[in-house]
């Protein structure tokens, strides 16, 4: 997690995102070898399907009670989507 390219530093919104998914065990059932697959394919469907989380967390520097419930959600859905097309 967060081993990011030299050139390529990684926002702090999706650093936010990708903490959230692994301390609340969204990557238990993702196999080590697809990790950074589901990493990039994870902030691609937050970016896309929840724009405000990011927005919000760019934009505050925070992780709103708000924030997290629509992360939460949008984690969620991305994690079922993602074991159901492997």
């Amino acid at each position: 997690m967060l081993k990011q390219d030299r050139n390529s530093p990684l926002p702090v919104e999706h650093q936010v995102i990708i903490i959230y998914a692994v301390v609340n065990n969204y990557l238990k059932k993702i196999a080590v070898e697809d990790v950074k697959e589901f990493e990039s394919e994870l902030f691609a469907y937050v970016d896309s399907a929840h724009p405000d989380v990011s927005a919000n967390i760019r934009n505050t520097g925070e992780l709103s009670k708000e924030t997290e419930a629509e992360l939460k959600d949008a984690v969620k859905e991305f994690v079922e989507k993602y074991l159901a097309a492997k």
